[in-house]
């Protein structure tokens, strides 16, 4: 994501739920060639929604998902203890 790549990730709940739902990429079953083959015809005929993909994926990690964010409560449980 951070490397400006939109994702496919398998359709589990949970990663469909944390990366395609919010669009962040595209989620297809493993075991299925054609859901496989439909997701990356999708990021092949859609070049501005897979960038904007891209865009949103950047962001997301800008705003919440890097060290400085995830880590401030820690960093303040750590300086309350001082």
């Amino acid at each position: 994501m951070a490397a400006g790549l939109a994702l496919l990730v398998s359709d589990l709940p949970d990663w469909t739920r944390m990366f395609a739902e919010p669009g962040f990429g595209l989620a297809c079953n493993p075991a299925d060639a054609d859901t496989i083959s439909a997701a990356l015809g999708w990021f092949i005929d859609h070049p501005e929604g897979r960038r904007a993909m891209t865009r949103a994926a950047q962001h997301k990690i800008e705003i919440d998902w890097n060290y400085d964010t995830l880590f401030l409560p820690v960093l303040a449980t750590l300086l309350d203890d001082l």
